[in-house]
């Protein structure tokens, strides 16, 4: 037997706002909600919300230029500690051999695992010692 969604009433939908420090298990009690109903319901209404807000206005996209004569390296997706030491040497000495002083890491430095929903690397993580391509 297929139960139909109870439609959320204003007076739920107040409660849910007034008693967010609550946890997700009481809150669900107290409405007689799903958990999943309980959290799915909070996020429309937080998103609700965050659109009602007016936003400052904001400063339009100005790209970043970097003015530099000479040769430049420019990699990315380092994602340290995660990065593979043979590589970062490879590249070193690329750059040493063709007399390159510059090196834009273009994004991905930092490996920031806590923030992705992608998983880390089953590897350890690795020292990354910061030398000039001169070494």
């Amino acid at each position: 037997m297929v139960q139909e969604k109870r439609r959320w009433r204003e007076a739920e939908d107040e409660y849910l706002m007034a008693n967010l420090h609550l946890d997700t298990p009481e809150l669900s009690r107290a409405l007689k909600r799903s958990k999943k109903a309980v959290l799915t319901r909070i996020e429309r209404l937080r998103s609700r919300e965050s659109r009602a807000i007016e936003h400052p206005r904001r400063e339009p996209y100005r790209p970043l230029f970097m003015e530099k004569t000479g040769s430049v390296a420019v990699t990315s997706d380092w994602h340290v500690p995660y990065q593979d030491r043979s590589q970062v040497d490879r590249l070193l000495d690329v750059c040493d051999k063709r007399n390159i002083g510059t090196l834009v890491i273009a994004g991905g430095f930092l490996n920031l695992g806590a923030l992705s929903g992608f998983l880390s690397p089953p590897c350890p993580p690795q020292p990354l010692l910061i030398m000039s391509p001169s070494r």
